[in-house]
Order: structure tokens, then sequence, then C-alpha cells
């Protein structure tokens, strides 16, 4: 785009072809401060080459001189009746300068309408321009975008469009461009999108189950089916959907998280209380079998308080701390006198660096079942993490005695006594 703004009529005076080769030897050699100068000389010898201002607009950009590039750029758009499409595209990239990104988003958006160049589409391509209330207006551009420049980002944004719509023509047409680009991220995204053609089956299923009846859970399978097939933005419509209408699910929160971890939206993330590593939930097959199970329990209208109590074992057991204690919140007097229950709490509280609660949560179990191996063990844990050696001796003498096939508490004992003394 700035190499755009670099245009010069060629029917020139004699005396003015010296400032011709000069300018065009430092257009070769991308010398921004020669060019910026000789085309000011060049503009006081014929004040009627208005397109020198923008080459000089141009070289003081990337000279990173931005208030002598705005002053040259207004003068060039005054030169005229109406901003040209170089005007627009120059603004932007003064306003990406200045990190004015609204200001640089709606200069774009005006050059392309006017006059489509390569250089302003892959700026327009650029997610953080749009925020995620405007997502169809960005779908729309990118739409645009594809039409004219096959980008990658482009094409996989508009063909969520596509699989959005159900309109598998489309989809396959952008499926086509992609393998024609020959690249190995266009060859990745057709692959990817293809995955999608196959699964039509199962995604009509779903489509079906939401269309007669519209609950939490139908609309958490589906997003779990798209996140699987790495279509981000259509698992997080399906997701919020799903949270709209259950709010007491978990895998539906579990899903967002995972899709906003992979796109860096980390500030949203953060109020999920999902615990993700590598942009992972870690949460096996099984643990989302069981999950599922219990989300389904947990959306209808009157739930029973074990339900809670049930899901919050398994979810701290997917390593999910912080989810699982909201659901021993809501346990109410399924937990009050459940061991496992006092258990989950203990271990949830140490993970989430609350030791002084875990320690009356653990006592706390052992007041309904003095003979918790559980509950033992992780009061040794603790005494042993806090030094409190004496206390590590006496938890781990009643677990040798109880647990005598159990040679690791042997050992930690002789470790406790040894520091001891």
């Amino acid at each position: 785009m700035l190499g755009g703004c670099l245009v010069f009529l060629t029917q020139l005076l004699p005396a003015e072809t010296s400032l011709q080769a000069a300018y065009d030897a430092a257009k070769k050699r991308h010398d921004w401060s020669t060019i910026a100068e000789t085309a000011i000389r060049w503009l006081e010898k014929d004040p009627n080459q208005h397109a020198l201002m923008g080459s000089i607009a141009a070289a003081r950009l990337h000279q990173s001189d931005l208030q002598d590039c705005a002053k040259w750029l207004a003068r060039w758009e005054a030169s005229v009746d109406q901003p040209t499409a170089e005007m627009f595209a120059l603004r932007g990239e003064l306003a990406l300068a200045n990190q004015n990104l609204v200001t640089a988003r709606a200069s774009w958006e005006q050059s392309y309408k006017l006059a489509p160049s390569q250089q302003v589409a892959r700026r327009l391509t650029d997610p953080d321009l749009w925020s995620k209330d405007e997502r169809t207006v960005y779908e729309s551009m990118m739409i645009q975008v594809c039409s004219n420049y096959h980008f990658v980002q482009a094409i996989e944004v508009a063909n969520e469009a596509a699989i959005r719509e159900r309109n598998w023509e489309r989809c396959q047409e952008h499926i086509k461009n992609l393998n024609e680009l020959g690249t190995q991220s266009g060859m990745s995204a057709a692959a990817t999108f293809e995955a999608i053609l196959e699964q039509r089956p199962m995604l009509a299923q779903q489509d079906a189950a939401i269309a007669k009846e519209e609950t939490g859970l139908s609309y958490a399978r589906r997003a779990d089916f798209f996140r699987s097939h790495r279509m981000l933005q259509l698992a997080i419509e399906d997701a919020r959907n799903s949270r709209s209408l259950a709010p007491r699910m978990v895998l539906p929160r579990i899903t967002l998280a995972l899709c906003l971890a992979a796109r860096g939206q980390e500030e949203e993330l953060s109020d999920l209380r999902v615990v993700v590593k590598n942009k992972q939930a870690l949460i096996d097959k099984k643990a989302r079998s069981v999950l599922d199970k219990l989300d389904h329990a947990a959306s209808q209208s009157i739930v029973e308080p074990h339900v809670f109590l049930d899901r919050a074992v398994a979810l701290a057991s997917a390593n999910q701390p912080y989810l699982a204690l909201d659901d021993l919140k809501l346990a109410g007097p399924a937990l009050k006198n459940s061991t496992k229950g006092w258990i989950c709490v203990g271990h949830c509280r140490a993970v989430t660096d609350n030791t002084e609660g875990a320690q009356q949560a653990f006592e706390e179990a052992l007041k309904h079942d003095a003979n918790s191996p559980e509950a033992w063990e992780a009061l040794a844990d603790l005494a042993m993490e806090r030094a409190d050696y004496p206390q590590a001796i006496r938890r781990l003498t009643w677990l040798v005695e109880h647990k005598p096939d159990s040679h690791q508490f042997s050992k930690q004992l002789a470790i406790a006594k040894a520091r001891l003394h």
C-alpha cells in the first residue's frame, strides 16, 4: 500500500529528469529520507504534481515521523475533491502507527470499498480490528476479501459462516480454493473443513435435536462437536447459548474456555474458573462422559443436592478445583455428612493454596469417618509440607498400622522421624 503512494506523473520537464533519476534510485534502495527530500524539491518545481505529497507522507511514515506524515497526508487529501482509496489506505496506516485501531479499520474499509488492494485486504483480516460483538460484520468483510484474494484466514472465517448457514456448496468452493493455494496452512485448513463435510450426518442429528427442543445440553453437545473440529467461533456461539439456557452446566463452560484459550482471550477466560494448561482442560473421554450425565441432571428444573456433590468429585478428579468448589457450595445438605465430600473440599482447597481451609476440611472428614485413609494421608501430607514432623509422624503411624500393605507410608514415616531428629 505504501509503495502504491509512490506514483508520479511521467510527463516531466527536462529540468525534472535528474530529480526523477535520483528519486527512482532512492526508491530501489528504500531510502526513505532521500525519497522525501527529492519529492519535496520536485514539488517545489512543479506544485501540480499532487501525488508527490502522498509519496512524502508515505516516506515520513516509514521514518516514524508521524506528525510530518499527517501534515503531508492532509495536504494531499486537500488537493482533490474526494479522497482516493490510496489516501484512505495511508490514513489507516497512520492511525495504526498511532495505535488507533478504530480509525485504522474505518479507513481501510473505505479504501477497500473504493478499490480493493491486497495490502489493505491483509490488514482487514486482522481479528484484533473487530470486537467479539462485530462478528457478523467481520465475516461479511472476509467474504468480500476472499472473493478477491484467497487468503487462508479470510477463507477460514468465510467458511465458518458458510457452515453456520449449512451452505455446503459454498463450503466446497472454499475448500477447493484452499487446496489450490498449495500452502501448508491452506491445505491444513482445507482438511479441517473436509472433516466437517464427512461428519454432516452427525451434525444433522445435532441440528435436529436443537430444532426439536432447544436445551442447554443439546447446544453443549454441538459446541463440543464444533470445538473438536476446530470451528472455534461456532463452538463459542453454541457454548454461550448453552450457558444461557442452562447456567448450571459445566461442560459448555469448559468448551468455551478451551476456545478462548486457543484464541488467546485471557481476560474472558479468567472469569470462567476453568483450569487450562497448554490450551487443554485435562479432561479425558471417561470424565467427559460422567460430566455429561451429571450436567443433564444439573440442568433440570429440580436438582437433588447429591448431583452437585457427585459432579464436584468428578471435577476435582479432572483437575478442575475451582469448578468443583462452586459445586460443593451448591451441594448443601449432601455435603454436610459426607466424608468423600469433605475430602474433596480439602483437596480442592489445597490445590488452590488454601492450606488452612484444607486442614479444616480433612479434619471434618475424620469427624464423619475416623478410619478414612484418604483423610489421614492428606493430613499427613499437609503436616510434612509445613514441617510439623510430630503431627506427620502421628498421622503416618496410624496409616502404617491400618494400611500395612502400603510401603510408601513406612518410607514416609522413616523420613519424618529422620527429619525430626
